[in-house]
């Protein structure tokens, strides 16, 4: 069922906890991003990420969309929807 997706929104989300502890964006230098604020970030609710990062569902329809648009085109290879070779 997974194509790897559960792995690339963990390194999704390290990214985003290494860019806003560099940058000083959460309320306090180098405070780590919680789930909730990452899947806020996705546009997703934190069940539905959980759901993923699980590997219990794969993003689908919408949601693939908006994971799109704020992580990259790379999740429609993820997620089977791009054409490889």
């Amino acid at each position: 069922m997974s194509r790897g997706i559960d792995v690339w929104l963990q390194w999704q989300y390290a990214i985003d906890e290494a860019r806003t502890s560099v940058l000083g964006v959460a309320d306090g230098l180098g405070e780590r991003k919680t789930l909730d604020e990452f899947a806020a970030y996705l546009g997703v609710k934190r069940s539905t990420l959980s759901t993923w990062l699980t590997r219990k569902r794969m993003p689908e329809g919408e949601a693939v969309r908006q994971l799109a648009l704020v992580l990259g085109l790379e999740v429609l290879r993820l997620v089977g929807l791009e054409k490889t070779g």
